[in-house]
């Protein structure tokens, strides 16, 4: 008599997954059985003994020929010839469109696309264990490619103008924006053959590629209310947390309050987004009465305890945000308003500031309250 175990619900293993039910097997299948395991077995010596003999050629690279040449020169895109100083190497070319550019910098491509980039070209550049990574974005246009580069801007960095070119130079990379394009490089330390790399960087950026002229709000902010290029921002979309608040261009003063400018496409169009701006402060903020002739209402916003404002000028919309004391934004406001009046059509059609005309380095350093640079010539 066969004994039955007793059935155990916590058990976690077949007692009897081992067992043979069957007495025996016929020929047939111990015979199969073996050739496949014989076969498996062969395959298994075959790997193993090609992996031991790897054709070298395989990872030989092919001669160019002239065709071949042509068409690596051609894949260029925007990225000019000459990159690499002297001792360096250039490496492949990589180009990348705006719905693709997360297989590239993950993570940062939603950014880029917010200021409208059409396309990354990449290339890397080494000198024995040091390299820099250059990376080309293409924005279609001078703001918005200042925009990406303000955004990325450090506080303490010191914008240079020089050549149609602006930016400038840190530790071990180079931010710079050349017309349409915004080109960040990256060195991998800070050694002298990195610095001397980027600087030759720049040089030919600044000769190879299309020049631009920097936007007309530059006139404005900088010509005329003498911030320096430094402190303007460009925010293509979403300014101050705002989805209506789309092309505005934002000057940062020294007490952290903010002036700022956009052009509409009329005046109707331009006391509509005023109002716009007036419920969104109002949506955090309280009045605290008027400014520029009673033409615009100061908002204290609640939490921050600053001031905010905004208003028309014929096409254009201009503002002041969080300034900590009222009469500093009363007369920041007046201040704009005023000067805002000289900006014709033309100027904001065409563009205001030649970056040619200027070889002067612009800063983002000590201003008066108000944003004057005590007449440093910052354009």
């Amino acid at each position: 008599m066969v004994k039955r175990r007793r059935y155990d619900p916590d058990r976690l293993f077949n007692p009897g997954g081992f067992r043979a039910f069957r007495k025996r097997y016929s020929r047939a299948e111990v015979v199969f059985s073996l050739v496949i395991a014989v076969l498996l077995l062969g395959i298994l010596g075959w790997i193993v003994r090609r992996g031991h003999q790897v054709d070298p050629q395989l990872f030989a690279s092919a001669p160019l020929t002239n065709r071949d040449q042509r068409k690596a020169s051609a894949d260029r895109g925007p990225l000019p010839s000459g990159l690499a100083a002297a001792g360096w190497r250039e490496g492949p070319i990589a180009h990348f469109s705006a719905e693709k550019l997360y297989e590239k910098i993950n993570g940062r491509a939603d950014y880029f696309r917010s200021f409208f980039v059409k396309g990354l070209s990449f290339v890397s550049l080494s000198l024995s264990e040091a390299s820099v990574d250059v990376e080309l974005y293409d924005h279609g246009t001078v703001a918005n490619a200042i925009g990406a580069y303000s955004g990325e801007r450090e506080s303490t960095a010191k914008t240079e103008l020089s050549d149609g070119g602006l930016g400038h130079l840190s530790r071990n990379a180079l931010f710079w924006v050349r017309g349409r394009f915004y080109i960040r490089a990256i060195g991998s330390d800070e050694s002298p053959a990195v610095i001397a790399q980027l600087r030759h960087l720049r040089t030919v950026l600044d000769a190879k590629l299309p020049a631009g002229a920097l936007p007309w709000a530059y006139q404005l902010l900088c010509k005329q209310l003498g911030f320096a290029i430094g402190q303007v921002s460009y925010l293509a979309k979403d300014a101050f947390s705002f989805d209506f608040a789309k092309g505005i261009y934002a000057a940062r003063r020294l007490d952290n309050g903010e002036v700022f400018v956009a052009a509409t496409k009329d005046p109707a169009a331009a006391s509509a987004l005023a109002g716009q701006f007036r419920e969104g402060f109002l949506q955090y903020g309280v009045k605290a009465g008027s400014a520029s002739g009673k033409a615009a209402v100061l908002i204290k916003d609640r939490y921050q305890s600053a001031f905010s404002a905004a208003t028309a000028v014929g096409r254009l919309v201009v503002g002041v945000r969080a300034i900590p004391k009222a009469a500093d934004a009363a007369k920041a406001l007046n201040e704009i308003v005023e000067k805002a009046r000289t900006i014709s059509p033309e100027m904001i059609k065409d563009g205001a500031v030649p970056l040619l005309e200027s070889k002067a380095k612009a800063s983002s350093g000590s201003t008066s309250e108000e944003g004057s640079t005590g007449g440093e010539e910052t354009y």
